[in-house]
């Protein structure tokens, strides 16, 4: 729990500075595209937003959660509707997640958002 408090804490120092969220960004390292991180303004849960394409095919996963709980085994889960796989981020480090469980549904034919995101320089 400590690890998932450092990094959320470094969210809110950020969009506590800023009117608007302060978003920290992982690039996928199993593909392109990108996952980003932040606390809402409004009701300061872990907001997940997740873009990815398959070059091969140019088909995307595109995904956005609000209120994503915070789990005492240091994931971050968002619920993705009824029927739906949730989405699971798991934090790896400070600077490495990785998503186990993603909502099939938003994804194109041979695209992935599953796998490792390593923190954007």
């Amino acid at each position: 729990m400590k690890l998932i408090k450092s990094v959320l804490s470094a969210l809110v120092l950020g969009s506590a500075l800023i009117a608007t969220c302060h978003a920290t960004t992982f690039n996928y390292r199993d593909g392109q595209g990108t996952l980003k991180l932040y606390l809402s303004f409004e009701t300061g849960l872990p907001v997940v937003v997740i873009n990815t394409v398959n070059p091969n095919n140019l088909a995307t996963c595109d995904f956005e959660a609000e209120q994503c709980v915070i789990t005492e085994d240091e994931k971050i889960v968002c619920d993705a509707g009824e029927g739906e796989n949730p989405l699971i981020v798991e934090l790896r480090s400070k600077r490495r997640l990785k998503v186990t469980s993603f909502p099939e549904s938003f994804c194109g034919m041979g695209a992935s958002a599953l796998g490792s995101y390593k923190l954007a320089k």
